[in-house]
């Protein structure tokens, strides 16, 4: 683990809607480890960036750059979860740097092409905010689970499937890898098989309301408008849901099994 009293070394600039931007200054604004705050840039304008213990063991930009794209994966994931409606963050070109000094003195330009990176260093940045030096309160949820998703791999998993704008099929996706992971962690628990636990709670997503203490009946209209537009079956379900609905539905879904599982 890094130390928590020693400035970062990296930050990664956010572009997005500045809504969104500033939602994602409130769900990461405290543990270090994974950490959304504002800076101000070297033209005297405000940036928000990405600070995480992932990309201090990075020596060079376009690592840090490369690194930075599957957190940034993760914390748009989380975002849908609390935030339905919000659109993606993303991270176009600059990376920040600390001198030896603790200043932000770096910027770095790192360019994605077909041929590779290009990086270009600019003028120096200041941060806004006095260091992390400070003992900092437990994390957010949100920041909980992203900071899960960088040792664990299914909730990694769960959080690229709503990194953008899912659709039907990564909607279905996610709902699929919550089932596989509850039935396994259940089956392990009660020292049952896959099958066993498969057989006693899949039918009519029992498992939902059995182990998540979230309603079944509107959990399994979800999987099941889901997967009929996945497959563009003719028959559709009894109640079918916008594209909306469902993201929305899944995200209370999501921060159960979150919930139950970090």
């Amino acid at each position: 683990m890094a130390d928590q009293t020693k400035p970062p070394r990296w930050a990664v600039k956010l572009e997005g809607h500045e809504f969104d931007l500033a939602d994602a200054r409130d769900l990461f604004a405290v543990d270090p480890r994974f950490r959304v705050t504002e800076i101000t840039g070297p033209d005297g304008n405000p940036a928000t960036v990405l600070m995480a213990e992932e990309l201090e063991r990075e020596t060079s930009s376009g690592a840090v750059f490369t690194r930075a794209a599957r957190l940034i994966d993760f914390l748009n994931g989380t975002m849908l979860v609390e935030k339905p409606d919000r659109e993606p963050l993303v991270a176009e070109c600059g990376v920040y740097e600390v001198d030896t000094d603790g200043r932000w003195t770096k910027r770095h330009r790192v360019l994605r092409a077909e041929a590779g990176l290009f990086r270009i260093r600019g003028s120096p940045a200041k941060i806004r905010f006095g260091g992390i030096a400070q003992p900092v309160p437990a994390p957010s949820p949100a920041q909980r689970w992203a900071i899960a998703a960088t040792n664990d791999d299914a909730v990694a998993d769960l959080l690229s499937y709503l990194r953008g704008q899912p659709d039907w099929f990564n909607l279905y996706k996610a709902f699929e890898a919550i089932r596989a992971d509850v039935t396994k962690l259940v089956a392990r628990a009660q020292q049952l098989t896959f099958d066993q636990v498969k057989g006693r709670y899949w039918g009519k997503s029992v498992w939902v309301e059995t182990i998540l203490s979230w309603d079944k009946d509107v959990a399994q209209n979800l999987y099941q408008t889901c997967n009929w537009h996945r497959h563009h079956n003719p028959t559709p379900p009894p109640r079918t849901l916008t594209i909306e609905e469902a993201r929305q539905q899944l995200a209370v879904l999501v921060k159960r099994w979150l919930d139950w599982r970090t």
